[in-house]
């Protein structure tokens, strides 16, 4: 996981400020009597369209064996490259792109479906509140330009005689008056959830400069603590201490429960996660690409090989290959502590068996030695009285 972490920073570094040979935006070709879409690969082309699935799919994979590390891993990922998709869309609405199409289409493919499954553990998040209020800023921000999108770009970009179309379990008219309507009503509901969002973030951005700060303390003061009992000891427990702590520390960074009466509730969450959030990203990603499908758009001059498709394909695929080495290695570690607890929780067991055994045992040899006593006095009194009866 450490080398994951620079790899990831690099490739997104570049992938912002990588500079573009062209400036395309989606649009119409020049000739009028075509209907043809030039597409603009930078925000939807196949790379990143796959960059983005891959960041999904690292979430779910994720969330559903809880998991914190990789969650946080997948969230950097998606927060660094959906604002670089952010930044270009508005670059592109701003110099006449189609725009109700290049948004209707990125917005559901590239930043729903991710959204979906990384926002829920990132409203809670304790361990990473700078890392989550980073992820909800970006995606606020995503939310709140919506009534800018579909209360003044609606006919930006439209050409008369040709039709296109979107998709919501069926394909109609784009312009659709009803269709319209209803992203206009959930534009207001997206601003308003945005809204909540951003002040959320830095609520938690707050939150997690005033836990660093007393974390350092209490971390100083703990130091401090162990030392004097290291020099109490003779320097016995202080070792012992410190490998605790590394042992906590370790465990809290793989989520990893030391109490087992949770694990029901923790399952059952995840499952009713995956069976509630896992189709509702697939049915987004599903839409755009029904969408793309359905209009002539143009991706030609956006190759599988070019940077702006091959950067958030590898940040992607990293992502993915690195959340599935952490799952592996924090379900390990959950298998080994809850075999040592186990074994733990029968040699305690044992021992009370065998103490229990010792304490009869002594009782018993006790008991007996009572009775040979009892019994050698009575022998030794009769003895005597024998005695006495001979000499009369």
């Amino acid at each position: 996981m450490t080398l994951m972490h620079p790899l990831l920073t690099t490739i997104t570094t570049l992938l912002i400020f990588f500079p573009h040979p062209t400036l395309q935006i989606t649009e119409y070709v020049p000739d009028p009597a075509s209907c043809s879409i030039l597409g603009d690969g930078d925000v939807y082309g196949i790379g990143v369209r796959l960059g983005y699935y891959f960041a999904w799919a690292s979430g779910l994979l994720a969330v559903a064996f809880d998991n914190s590390s990789a969650v946080r891993d997948a969230r950097k990922g998606v927060s660094v490259i959906s604002l670089a998709i952010f930044a270009i869309l508005i670059r592109n609405t701003l110099n006449g792109s189609f725009a109700i199409l290049e948004w209707s289409l990125v917005v559901p493919m590239v930043m729903w479906a991710p959204f979906l499954i990384l926002l829920p553990r990132s409203l809670v998040d304790t361990q990473d509140r700078a890392g989550a209020a980073f992820f909800m800023c970006v995606m606020g921000l995503v939310m709140l330009v919506q009534p800018w999108v579909w209360f003044s770009r609606t006919q930006q970009g439209r050409r008369e005689g040709c039709e296109a179309r979107t998709f919501l379990y069926a394909y109609f008219d784009l312009f659709n008056e009803q269709y319209i309507g209803f992203q206009r009503f959930m534009a207001v509901m997206y601003c308003l959830g945005g809204c909540f969002l951003v002040g959320w973030a830095f609520v938690r951005f707050a939150a997690g400069l005033d836990a660093r700060s007393e974390d350092s303390n209490s971390e100083g003061l703990q130091e401090g603590e162990a030392r004097v009992e290291g020099q109490e000891s003779g320097g016995g427990g202080g070792g012992g201490g410190q490998q605790q702590q590394q042992q906590n520390a370790s465990a809290a960074a793989f989520d990893l429960p030391y109490d087992e009466s949770d694990r029901f509730d923790r399952w059952f969450f995840r499952i009713f996660f995956i069976i509630f959030f896992g189709p509702a990203g697939i049915t987004t990603i599903i839409f755009g690409e029904r969408i793309l499908a359905g209009n002539d758009v143009d991706l030609s001059g956006s190759p599988i090989g070019s940077s702006s498709q091959l950067i958030p394909l590898i940040v992607g695929l990293t992502g993915l290959i690195s959340t599935v080495w952490s799952v592996a290695f924090g379900v390990y570690q959950k298998h080994v502590r809850r075999k040592e607890s186990q074994g733990q929780g029968q040699a305690g067991s044992d021992g009370q068996a065998e103490s229990g055994e010792n304490q009869t045992g002594a009782q018993a040899e006790a008991a007996n030695g009572s009775i040979t006593g009892r019994v050698s006095g009575s022998l030794r009194r009769s003895g005597e009285s024998q005695q006495d009866a001979d000499q009369v």
